[in-house]
């Protein structure tokens, strides 16, 4: 397993296709508005995480994609 808080990138972010594998632990988020010009996955490993996309929110826990 990864160390907390650390990310490891197959392939760079500018690349048709990427992955990024990061393990955070704790309370984290994103306090500003921001874009994707990209598609994104996620598959979530453990643990639960809410996300605010537009006007609706989710949560996504162990297991989803």
């Amino acid at each position: 397993m990864l160390p907390p808080n650390k990310k490891i990138w197959y392939g760079k972010p500018t690349d048709p296709f990427h992955i990024e594998f990061s393990n955070r632990t704790g309370h984290f988020t994103m306090n500003r508005y921001h874009i994707h010009h990209h598609y994104e996955i996620l598959y979530l490993i453990s643990g639960a995480r809410g996300f605010f996309i537009k006007d609706r929110s989710y949560t996504v826990r162990q297991g989803d994609l």
